[in-house]
């Protein structure tokens, strides 16, 4: 939780991004930028239906991500979310090596699908984040419900 909760003083508009492996969390993408996302659905969906993105269509299906739309359903949330999660948590210092010592003693220990599953609980749909139309919010509200 420290680490993440440095990225985020390091860029306050930070989203947070999923990935399941057989229903179970397993990987975290954290990105990061100092201006506010925006991730607009319409021209999304408009550059996915060019023929010179077929290939990046083809990928997508491969990985399971049917329609394309679905892969923004692995939003897991972003800072502003998560601040009551991380309320106890420690920022990580380059004066201050703790968390790097501290991680050492969890080799072998994986917790990812249980931290996931505890960020899942805070995320809300990114309303100013996703803009577009309706239907397309919907849809990938839709891809987001079904990572619970």
């Amino acid at each position: 939780m420290g680490a993440a909760l440095t990225f985020f003083e390091a860029f306050p508009h930070t989203s947070i991004w999923g990935s399941n492996n057989k229903g179970q969390g397993y990987d975290t993408v954290l990105l990061g930028k100092v201006e506010a996302l925006e991730v607009d659905l319409d021209q999304i969906r408009q550059r996915a239906e060019r023929p010179d993105y077929a290939d990046v269509l083809a990928a997508l299906r491969n990985v399971g991500f049917e329609p394309p739309i679905a892969l923004l359903g692995t939003f897991a949330g972003q800072a502003s979310d998560l601040g009551p999660w991380l309320r106890n948590a420690e920022i990580n210092h380059d004066r201050d090596l703790r968390l790097q010592y501290l991680a050492g003693f969890q080799l072998n220990v994986y917790q990812g699908d249980p931290i996931y599953r505890e960020m899942l609980k805070y995320r809300k749909f990114p309303g100013e984040t996703f803009v577009g139309s309706d239907e397309l919010k919907e849809l990938v509200g839709k891809a987001m419900a079904a990572l619970r």
